[in-house]
């Protein structure tokens, strides 16, 4: 239970919960492997973030969501291409597990699967989202600069739109 867990062994926790993952850095390219959903630290400022080769939506300034399984996250220069560091829809925090996290045209599509309710955070307020294909109007936060959505728990496809 949370209330036996020492105070001073809770800074190592996000430690143990990665536990299972590695990580192989190799200039540019970062090889990750997780049997969960893992968050990066976000050192860049400039360029492009891009996981498995596209461009990734899934980052805030802090850190980046990696999706379990195998990834390769690499990093490039705008000025090769589109950029998303501009004002596209961002994915910048999830409560439960990331299974599939992709930028389509306008918008995000993303899978996740949560036992209880998933709280997502967006970097903006989509124009619509849908639920397994059909329209939802999910439970809203405004706080700051953020909007966080009260998701239904279980397997989910969701597709949000700018």
């Amino acid at each position: 239970a949370e209330s036996s867990v020492y105070q001073h062994d809770w800074e190592v926790f996000p430690y143990v919960m990665a536990s299972g993952t590695s990580v192989i850095i190799n200039k540019n390219r970062w090889h990750i492997q997780s049997p969960h959903s893992v968050l990066i630290k976000n050192f860049i400022s400039k360029g492009n973030i891009l996981l498995d080769g596209k461009l990734y939506p899934g980052y805030s300034r802090e850190e980046i969501i990696i999706p379990k399984g195998e990834h390769i996250l690499s990093f490039s220069d705008s000025a090769a291409g589109q950029s998303n560091k501009d004002n596209s829809l961002r994915l910048i925090g999830i409560s439960d597990e990331l299974i599939y996290c992709s930028r389509i045209s306008n918008g995000i599509e993303l899978v996740y699967q949560s036992p209880a309710r998933c709280l997502f955070t967006l970097n903006k307020l989509p124009v619509s989202i849908k639920v397994d294909g059909i329209s939802a109007d999910l439970k809203m936060i405004k706080e700051d600069d953020r909007f966080i959505f009260f998701a239904p728990s279980g397997k989910h496809s969701m597709e949000l739109v700018q």
